[in-house]
């Protein structure tokens, strides 16, 4: 195979020499040469050919022999990716170390000799049809157009009736759609009758992370200052364009939405690039959340020869919901459209109708799900028409907690790497509204325990109560107060065996 189409060489290329190559595949390929155009994104970069024919774009990625698979941070976690990494630890009781967990989650380190492509630029979504709402096969199911109509008057952007319909807002009204079942091995077929193909897996890894070893094509850690689906301030944002979806270092939008599995050439229905928002909904936060766009996670498999890729349940998972239901209570109600009163508390049916939308639920599952929950997270009101967190919120909400004196002592597990940090700043709440401290030392090496190498603080409350600070203590049993200074804090050196 001629060498100027791989990746060392064709970077080397003088213009009118990779002009003259990539004009010569476009005749070879009956396509249109639209020109060069230089891409550099995350430290890396190509200029190279695009093209068009029937209607798409395509980019020409030159090959290369590279390195797939993750197997440790290259540079580190950012202090922020570490925060967040350390709340979901703690608030989901996590036992394994993260770098531990994230590298289950990642395919093996392999070398790949990856060749060249042209590569169609925009991801195409299946299944899905655009079509008006006059259409017969709408009109065929009066209980869509219920649900059409709800919508319009409700606060949401979409509504999703699992395969069968979508609407959609837009800037001149609505997007109505209606799903039609695709087989992953006609999709394969009709896209070989059009002489085209799907990457494999390890073409996308490459086509996304160009070979990087960092976890992300920008790093080991997320980026927070990017705008990202599923995470942006609408107000600040609005005019910015999502920072993933812009063409990346070879001209492409690929990997940029969790909720988007990427469908690859395989022996069978495999997607890489997402998980159908599993982490999301799962209130896994943004780093967790984002993990399946890494170019090194595992490819899935999927039960189904569904070309779309998304399942639904048969049975509830209740610890998928639970934690679900966490994201809604805790730190984002208008996921499913819905607010929380000054205190916290959500109407039970509108959650109920929120949740719905993506898991099945009903009222003996909430209840089971409240009773069962060994952290006691979740609090119904007296008539039972409400609910509300007990602690934990990232969202301003008085839950009622009255002020009450603390013991003496009190105690904070945390991780080794944030030691130098607290014995200098204190502990802050962060993303939360109150610091959270454990009644017992064993409770607090627990909680440590998660995260890495454990740190133990012991908490002079009675001093900082006398000093005139406020404590609070939830429904479940956990100690509360905004902020607790260095000078409040002594460190047990020998974990459980105080000094």
């Amino acid at each position: 195979m001629n060498e100027r189409l791989f990746r060392t060489q064709f970077n080397q290329m003088e213009t009118t020499e990779k002009q003259a190559l990539m004009e010569s595949l476009a005749t070879r390929y009956d396509m249109t040469f639209l020109g060069l155009h230089a891409f550099d994104r995350w430290g890396q970069n190509c200029t190279t050919g695009i093209f068009e024919k029937d209607g798409r774009e395509f980019v020409f990625v030159p090959g290369d022999t590279i390195t797939l698979g993750w197997e440790r941070f290259a540079v580190g976690l950012s202090q922020n990716s570490w925060e967040e990494l350390d709340y979901l630890f703690q608030e989901w009781e996590m036992e394994q170390d993260p770098e531990e967990m994230i590298r289950e989650s990642m395919a093996p380190i392999r070398q790949a000799a990856i060749g060249p492509m042209l590569v169609g630029r925009e991801l195409e979504e299946l299944c899905w049809e655009p079509v008006t709402m006059a259409d017969p096969r709408l009109t065929a199911h009066p209980d869509w157009l219920k649900n059409f109509r709800e919508f319009a008057w409700s606060d949401l952007d979409s509504l999703t009736m699992h395969q069968s319909a979508r609407i959609e807002r837009t800037e001149t009204g609505f997007q109505i759609c209606i799903y039609n079942r695709t087989d992953y091995d006609a999709l394969l077929a009709g896209l070989e009758k059009q002489g085209l193909s799907l990457p494999t897996a390890d073409e996308w890894a490459y086509l996304s992370g160009g070979g990087c070893r960092t976890l992300f094509p920008w790093g080991d850690g997320m980026d927070y200052s990017m705008r990202l689906h599923w995470f942006e301030d609408t107000e600040e944002d609005e005019d910015r364009p999502y920072d993933m979806e812009e063409p990346n270092f070879f001209g492409l939008s690929i990997a940029y939405d969790p909720y988007m599995r990427e469908v690859v050439k395989a022996g069978q229905f495999t997607t890489c690039g997402g998980d159908g928002g599993r982490s999301i909904c799962g209130g896994l936060g943004i780093f967790l959340g984002f993990l399946p766009c890494s170019p090194h996670y595992k490819p899935e498999v999927q039960e189904d020869k569904n070309a779309e890729g998304t399942m639904r349940e048969t049975t509830p998972d209740l610890t998928r919901i639970s934690k679900y239901i966490s994201l809604i209570l805790r730190h984002k109600p208008e996921v499913i459209g819905i607010k929380l009163d000054t205190h916290g508390w959500a109407d039970v049916n509108a959650l109920l109708a929120g949740i719905s939308r993506k898991y099945p639920i009903n009222r003996g599952i909430l209840e089971e799900i409240v009773r069962s929950d060994e952290k006691q997270r979740y609090s119904f009101s007296e008539d039972g028409t409400k609910i509300r967190a007990n602690q934990g919120h990232s969202i301003q909400v008085d839950v009622e907690l009255p002020v009450t004196e603390p013991p003496e002592t009190l105690y904070h597990g945390t991780a080794q790497r944030f030691a130098a940090s607290i014995e200098v700043q204190g502990l802050l709440p962060r993303s939360r509204l109150y610091v959270h401290l454990s009644p017992d030392q064993e409770t607090a090496e627990k909680v440590g325990r998660r995260h890495g190498e454990p740190v133990i603080y012991l908490v002079d409350a009675g001093h900082m109560h006398r000093d005139g600070y406020l404590f609070y203590l939830s429904a479940n049993g956990v100690w509360l107060t905004k902020v607790v200074p260095a000078t409040y804090l002594k460190r047990l050196e020998d974990g459980l065996k105080q000094a």
